[in-house]
């Protein structure tokens, strides 16, 4: 005997000899059939499936006719089908009988399962043919499965269009706790008595009550009485062994009423909600007045029509064409096209702050009264960067060195981040990226674009990010995607010039890149920086085409971009000016670059490379020095001294006598000096071939 210890257990199956069409009949079980112990005590079926399999020369017999006969509580189950579903825990003695029928002799096997788990297995061997026997085995499971008498049906009936059959058969494979369908089950219309009554398959009226077993209740009818209101229904009571259950009763369905409007959206398992950019099929329904299905010409016209916020939504027809006129009216729409959700809404338009209700109509077209309406509930969609203000970030290596460390001051942190309806979305993927803006930060040369061969080019030139959660260093484009609370987090690293750069996101979908894009835009620059005015002891130049300003030919001469400062160079270049005019009243001292508005690199070339390792922080001008009256000399040991014996030789006679007359650039660099210059010396000494940019003048730095 198969206890709960698990011990191995053999069960003997009971052998039956029947006879079947008067001829000798005999089936024999080979061997003993072991119960498989994991699953012998208690099995819980679920929403499962508990099947019975029996092979003969190897195939699976389909066509046999097996009945599992189920004994709970000494009633018997009988259903004949070789697959038996149910639900919750299953206990008693399960009777197998099997009919052979123009078979040969031979040997089979059969097997138990029980959402695929084996139960019991064992062989047979027919000795004649045709055959049946019954195999007696007892599972005898702890627990058992509730009565559902919710599967009882309602449907309407055979005679004509009153008729609703009421049938208890749909329980009859099912053993229950305490209850059987071999018991009685009592059928009472407790409301609505006088709109209807019972009915057998006779079509003989039985009246309000009706009592019998439900194994034998085929066809229990209920029909309603003629001339009763539209809207009036029945509800039947059923009670079996103590168990009640309530099922309304509704008049067969009448003629056109209305239209139920279903929404389905196509991404999201979400009710009437759709986001932007998303989609949903609109399945149309015929109802009559008490609201229940009834069926309508399947070529019948009908219109839709958005009537409110239709800037947030539109129709997409049944060619999947997206209608992109005002008013959102979409004509001439079959039934038939309708019912089976062919139409869609599409959120397409506009994406809304915060979540709208788009009221959807369908009506006939040629009977307004017929219509139908719901509302698509439209909410954002969005895929941005968040980024704390100001949103500025300093460039880097404004030294001039390649190998300048990057301070927080070059950083700037940012996060990308998808939301819909205004909550998280994780693993959405994405493309973030930068570019410069055109003519920013004094940069008014626009080709060649900035290069990018190199990876040095990539992050000088257009900067780079830094994913916060790995440190990981990432040139644009990235390729992410947001992590579970819906976002990614960086830091941007600054380009070496001074522009706006834009930080871009877009969708990694191709198909959605349109409507899911973010950008903010950066001032990469040195702080503070002040432009030097015009002023009467000083001339301002230097300004092309490349970098407008004082100078400049035509439209190249404003606005002045490269003459910006910090506030105390300004001012010390101002006082220098105004001292060498004082003491030279004759001249004028003619400025040239400084920095430009943002500062970072000046590429006096305009092909974003090239001299100006300085200039980048408003602490450095070039003085041209060819209008300046003295003689300049080659100074050999830097001693600012002039002495040919040690080396040193004239690079400019103004007056052609052959000795160094030295005056006013002796004055000039002691004015420099005092004026908190901290280098003042001669550039491209002897060079007054200025078309190049690179003629001889003073470079001073602060």
């Amino acid at each position: 005997m198969y206890t709960a210890r698990g011990f191995c257990n053999i069960f003997i199956i009971t052998v039956i000899l029947l006879s079947y069409s008067m001829l000798s009949a005999q089936i024999k079980i080979k061997e003993r059939v072991e119960i498989k112990p994991q699953k012998a005590i208690s099995f819980d079926m679920g929403s499962g499936q508990f099947v019975i399999e029996f092979f003969y020369s190897g195939q699976l017999q389909d066509n046999t006719v097996i009945w599992k006969d189920i004994i709970i509580n000494s009633s018997v189950e009988s259903c004949s089908s070789r697959h038996y579903d149910s639900s919750p825990l299953i206990t008693g003695m399960y009777k197998t009988r099997i009919d052979w029928y123009a078979k040969t002799a031979g040997t089979g096997t059969y097997r138990y399962l029980a959402n695929g788990i084996e139960l019991l297995s064992g062989e047979y061997e027919i000795v004649t043919v045709p055959a049946h026997t019954i195999i007696n085995k007892n599972f005898d499971f702890s627990e058992t499965f509730g009565f559902d008498m919710d599967s009882v049906a309602i449907s309407p009936g055979p005679y004509d269009g009153t008729n609703v059959t009421v049938s208890g058969r749909g329980a009859t494979c099912q053993p229950n706790v305490g209850w059987s369908s071999y018991y009685n089950t009592t059928w009472t219309i407790v409301e609505g008595e006088d709109w209807g009554y019972f009915y057998d398959w006779n079509n003989t009226p039985l009246g309000k009550t009706y009592a019998g077993q439900m194994t034998y209740i085929y066809g229990l009818g209920f029909r309603f009485n003629e001339g009763i209101p539209d809207t009036a229904y029945s509800i039947v009571k059923a009670v079996s062994n103590g168990i009640e259950k309530y099922k309304k009763i509704y008049q067969p369905p009448k003629e056109l009423h209305h239209f139920n409007i279903t929404i389905v959206p196509d991404t999201v398992s979400t009710a009437d909600t759709v986001a932007f950019t998303e989609g949903a099929s609109l399945i149309i329904q015929a109802k009559d007045i008490n609201d229940r299905n009834t069926s309508i010409d399947p070529n019948i016209k009908l219109k839709f029509s958005v009537l409110s916020n239709e800037e947030y939504g539109t129709f997409i027809n049944t060619n999947g064409d997206t209608l992109k006129t005002t008013p959102v009216q979409l004509t001439d729409i079959t039934y038939g096209d309708a019912s089976a959700g062919r139409i869609k809404f599409a959120a397409v338009r506009k994406n809304p702050a915060s979540s709208v209700s788009c009221r959807i109509r369908v009506e006939k077209q040629n009977d307004v009264s017929k219509n139908g309406e719901r509302d698509a509930i439209v909410v954002e969609q969005t895929l941005k960067i968040v980024m704390d203000a100001p949103f500025e970030v300093l460039p880097t290596k404004l030294s001039g060195r390649s190998n300048q460390t990057i301070t927080e001051e070059n950083k700037k942190p940012l996060r990308v981040q998808f939301t819909r309806n205004n909550n998280a979305i994780a693993d959405y993927p994405f493309v973030l990226t930068t570019n410069y803006v055109d003519g920013s930060g004094g940069h008014d040369h626009i080709n060649p674009r900035r290069p990018y061969n190199t990876q040095d080019q990539r992050r000088d030139n257009y900067g780079y990010f830094i994913r916060v959660r790995d440190s990981r260093l990432c040139d644009r484009p990235f390729n992410g995607q947001t992590q579970t609370d819906g976002g990614e987090n960086f830091e941007y690293v600054a380009s070496i010039f001074g522009d706006s750069m834009r930080i871009i996101v877009e969708s990694a979908n191709a198909a959605k890149k349109h409507f899911f894009r973010d950008s903010i835009t950066i001032a990469e620059k040195v702080p503070d920086l002040v432009l030097l005015d015009a002023g009467v002891d000083y001339e301002l130049v230097g300004g092309t085409c490349r970098h407008h300003g004082p100078g400049g030919t035509g439209e190249c001469a404003t606005p002045n971009n490269n003459h910006y400062a910090t506030a105390n160079v300004r001012t010390n270049i101002q006082r220098i000016a105004t001292e060498y005019h004082r003491q030279f009243p004759n001249e004028v001292l003619r400025i040239n670059d400084m920095s430009l508005p943002f500062g970072g690199k000046f590429d006096i070339n305009g092909r974003w490379d090239g001299s100006h390792y300085e200039h980048r922080t408003g602490r450095n001008a070039d003085i041209q020095s060819r209008y300046m009256s003295g003689d300049r000399f080659y100074d050999e040991n830097g001693n600012d001294e002039y002495n040919p014996e040690a080396g040193d030789y004239l690079l400019l006679d103004n007056n052609g006598n052959n000795q160094y007359d030295g005056e006013t650039v002796e004055v000039f660099r002691r004015i420099t000096l005092r004026e908190n210059a901290i280098r003042a010396f001669l550039e491209n000494p002897n060079d007054y071939d200025c078309s190049d940019g690179r003629c001889e003048h003073w470079h001073l730095s602060f």
